[in-house]
């Protein structure tokens, strides 16, 4: 009798955990610069993620776009990226939700 209702409390957990797609989209350029000049570096991809306790009390930081844009230019010696392609997931479990950003572009380098 326990191990069935261990099976069955395993299988309403597995149930109830779930992936969501949200949102999405494609920007040509990021940041406005005075600079019309650039060399491309390389294309990149990056992501960032966190973590709330049960759907309202965020445990880590929320995924911030720009700084995943500017932490990977920076990583690969650009200054900004281009043609960027984003969505978001989240990850929806009982005790709480992680949500990710995925980021992909082209890291740029501008010209002075």
């Amino acid at each position: 009798m326990k191990n069935k209702a261990i099976a069955i409390f395993f299988i309403l957990f597995l149930i109830s955990c779930r992936t969501v797609p949200q949102l999405g989209g494609f920007i040509p350029r990021v940041r406005v610069s005075q600079s019309k000049k650039y060399k491309i570096i390389q294309k990149a991809e990056t992501s960032m993620s966190s973590y709330q306790f049960f759907g309202f009390a965020t445990v880590t930081t929320l995924p911030s776009f720009d700084r995943a844009i500017r932490e990977k230019a920076s990583e690969l010696g650009g200054d900004d990226m281009i043609n960027v392609t984003w969505y978001r997931i989240a990850e929806v479990f009982p005790a709480g939700s992680v949500y990710y950003v995925m980021i992909r572009g082209t890291v740029i380098k501008f010209i002075e």
